[in-house]
């Protein structure tokens, strides 16, 4: 492959990179707005007739535990900070 032709390649590559990552980023806020979305609707209707039992309250005990894995589950941000390849190419290039 010529200077060129590696450089729009790398291009293409951080693009289709930096579109996955939005992706996941939004996919995760809308998790987000799910699960809270869940355990409040599974709270309100375990509290809702005044009597509490063993299973309502395990039933919120495993929707915030899987709430709380899902907040875990953060796409990486690296990502954002880190600089782009065909920087790097460019510069190296720049020097030959």
């Amino acid at each position: 492959m010529a200077n060129s032709d590696l450089s729009e390649h790398l291009r293409k590559k951080s693009q289709s990179e930096e579109f996955s990552h939005i992706y996941r980023t939004l996919a995760w806020f809308l998790g987000i707005a799910a699960w809270l979305f869940g355990t409040i609707d599974r709270s309100l209707a375990a509290f809702a007739d005044g009597y509490v039992s063993a299973i309502d309250l395990m039933q919120i005990a495993i929707a915030v535990f899987l709430f709380v894995c899902w907040l875990f589950l953060k796409p990486n941000w690296r990502f954002a900070n880190r600089k782009s390849q065909t920087d790097v190419f460019d510069k190296l290039s720049a020097k030959k």
